[in-house]
C-alpha cells in the first residue's frame, strides 16, 4: 500500500489510482485500503469515481486495518453502516505530502 502513497505524493493520479484498485482487488477486506482510495478519490476523482469506490467497499465489507478497527470497534460508532464508516475513516486520514 506503500506504492499508492508514493505515487499520490508525487501528485501521479493515474498509476495511483491504479495501484489503488490493485491493492483492494488483493486485499478486500482490508479497510484502511479502501479509505485512502476514497480519500484519494474525493480529491481528485470524479463523483462516480467516487461512488464506485464506496460501492465497491460496500460489496467488500472491510473488516481489517488499524484505522478502520479503531472507528468500527469504537462503540459510539456500534449502529453505523459500512458506508458511514468508511467516510469517518478517510476523513481522519492524513493526506500524502
Amino acid at each position: 500500500m506503500k506504492i499508492n502513497i508514493l505515487f499520490w505524493s508525487e501528485n501521479r493520479t493515474s498509476k495511483c489510482r491504479e495501484w489503488m484498485n490493485k491493492t483492494v482487488k488483493l486485499k478486500p477486506d482490508y479497510g484502511d485500503a479502501w479509505a485512502n482510495f476514497y480519500k484519494f478519490e474525493k480529491l481528485h476523482g470524479t463523483e462516480d469515481q467516487q461512488e464506485d469506490v464506496k460501492k465497491r467497499c460496500i460489496a467488500a465489507e472491510p473488516k481489517y486495518g488499524e484505522n478502520w478497527c479503531k472507528v468500527s470497534k469504537n462503540i459510539a460508532n456500534w449502529c453505523l453502516s459500512t458506508e458511514q464508516i468508511l467516510a469517518l475513516v478517510a476523513k481522519d486520514l492524513p493526506i500524502p505530502i
